[in-house]
This record gives C-alpha cells, structure tokens and sequence, in this order.
C-alpha cells in the first residue's frame, strides 16, 4: 500500500539556516505486510525539495526493493 500526502508547513524547523517562511513537504510512505503476523512495515521519505521529488521516490523504491522474509517453511 502506498500514501503520498503534500501538506504545506506554516513554521518550518530549519536546522542548517535561521528562519525560514512556509514551505510545502510531500511525503510517501509504503506499508509492507509482514508474513505470518498481524503486523506493517512503514517506510517513508520526506522532502520540501519537490523539484527532487522523483529521485526520492526512487531511493524509497531501491530500499524496498532489497525486503525480503524467511520462507515460512524453513522457520
């Protein structure tokens, strides 16, 4: 399952400058089911750099990508 929310930031927290006006953040997060339990991994990436936007979603990609779980008949 995939959410993509876009929400804008009235007081962003800036840690590499002072200040600061709003700022819009869109985030994406991937809900993976977990095998055999009544459980959900959430991976997210978050960014204001919307003009990156698709090299974030591509990096999220890539770390789902790599998830995998023990065949249930070998646990």
């Amino acid at each position: 399952m995939l959410l993509t929310e876009e929400r804008k930031v009235e007081k962003p927290v800036n840690l590499l400058t002072d200040g600061g006006g709003p700022t819009i953040v869109r985030q994406l997060h991937t809900f993976v089911p977990i095998p055999g339990r009544l459980a959900m991994a959430d991976f997210a990436i978050a960014t204001e750099n919307l003009d990156h936007w698709d090299a974030c979603v591509e990096v999220l990609a890539e770390v789902c990508r790599t998830i995998t779980f023990p065949d249930a008949a070998a646990a």
